[in-house]
């Protein structure tokens, strides 16, 4: 049901057209591998106005934990621009293999089932260098009909350098 959830395309256009705080992205995550240890997900995230130029490219690997508990681990891409726009083409991921990425150390968000939600965040202690940030924070819902992220950066002194101030952005 998670995979299921949170496969498709999806926009946050209407949240920019009725808050200007918010931007217009484009989002869009397909399954490329069914393996033992679970499912894998490609993950492109870029700017309504640039979408041949997404600033987020990266898999990420569903784990099942228990009846209600679950991982997802993120993966960076090498050569990711070999795979801009896969979504729409997963077969592009038949020569890639787990073995070719790296795990994102401190980036993987524990996720619980609750009343037909899933909710998931991790610290911010997944490092990233986004516009002067040290470190990220994530919280995200995935329900059958959206998706909330909300992503922030941060320096090591605990200053949000990027990301929304006002909530999540709704997909």
């Amino acid at each position: 049901m998670l995979t299921e959830y949170m496969s498709g395309s999806f926009s946050s256009s209407e949240q920019a057209k009725g808050d200007p705080t918010f931007e217009h992205f484009n989002l869009h995550i397909a399954r490329i591998w069914d393996k033992d240890d679970g499912v894998w997900l490609y993950v492109e995230h870029s700017k309504k106005e640039t979408p041949d130029n997404p600033h987020i490219q990266q898999i990420y690997r569903l784990e099942k934990l228990g009846n209600i508990k679950f991982a997802i681990h993120i993966y960076d891409i090498p050569e990711k621009k070999n795979y801009t726009g896969a979504w729409k083409k997963p077969k592009r991921f038949k020569s890639l293999h787990s073995s070719d990425l790296k795990i994102m150390d401190g980036c993987s968000l524990g996720v619980i089932y609750t009343n037909g939600t899933f909710i998931g965040n991790i610290q911010a202690i997944c490092e990233n260098h986004q516009a002067g940030a040290d470190m990220k924070s994530s919280e995200m819902e995935v329900h059958k009909d959206k998706l909330l992220i909300w992503d922030k950066g941060w320096t090591k002194g605990g200053t949000q350098v990027w990301g929304s101030e006002n909530g999540s952005y709704i997909f």
